[in-house]
């Protein structure tokens, strides 16, 4: 099972700080919560140009973007432009709008599908159905700041797309700690997103490296 930190910040000064750490705690790839404070309360400080900066001082990490924002269609090229290598799109937020797949493809980037928590997953499924994607992304605690519980049915759900989907890649996202992490890869998760059990530990570095020790 793949570890992930999440960059998730409100102010430049920590988005740079957190940028830093995850090359110091041995991270190849980090994940960009995008807010716009419409679809989720929260209002995160990165922009596309600050991504551009970022790479410039760190061109080996591979950056996904999740993008909680209400029309992720209008926003998707300047984050692929500015070095996004997969992105993140809520079905919730496409429900009365074109998913940007081909869009997202013909810029050379990944789609993923994301589904928020109190999202029946049967939506997910239905959305599977008419647009094959090679990875799911599961958010399992209310959308804005980081620091939440994991949602009690997140197992179970975990368990659904994979009955449902036996070679999608499922990534769970929210209230991953030790415990949590073992929980969901036995569930069947592939991949976990992990922002404050890194960030608000002692060290980092270790709780990252247990993290990636329970998904070895």
């Amino acid at each position: 099972m793949r570890v992930v930190p999440v960059i998730n910040c409100s102010d430049e000064a920590c988005l740079r700080a957190r940028w830093k750490q995850s090359g110091e705690i041995g991270a190849q790839e980090v994940h960009l919560d995008i807010s716009d404070g419409i679809f989720s309360p929260a209002v995160t400080a990165c922009t596309p140009d600050l991504l551009r900066e970022l790479l410039k001082e760190n061109p080996n990490l591979q950056v996904e973007v999740h993008l909680m924002v209400q029309n992720p269609g209008s926003v998707v090229d300047s984050w692929i432009r500015a070095g996004a290598k997969k992105v993140i799109v809520h079905i919730e937020a496409v429900r009365d709008a074109q998913l940007p797949e081909d869009r997202i493809r013909a810029l050379g980037a990944g789609l993923v599908l994301g589904i928020a928590m109190n999202t029946d997953i049967k939506e997910l499924a239905s959305c599977l159905q008419n647009h094959p994607v090679q990875a799911v992304h599961l958010l399992e605690v209310p959308i804005g700041p980081s620091g939440g519980v994991m949602n009690p049915g997140a197992l179970d759900r975990i368990r659904f797309v994979r009955t449902i989907s036996s070679g999608v890649t499922i990534s769970v996202d929210g209230g991953i700690t030790d415990e949590t992490a073992r929980r969901v890869k036995e569930a069947g998760a592939d991949r976990v997103v992990s922002s404050s059990f890194i960030w608000n530990s002692a060290s980092p570095k270790e709780a990252y490296e247990l993290l990636l020790k329970i998904g070895s």
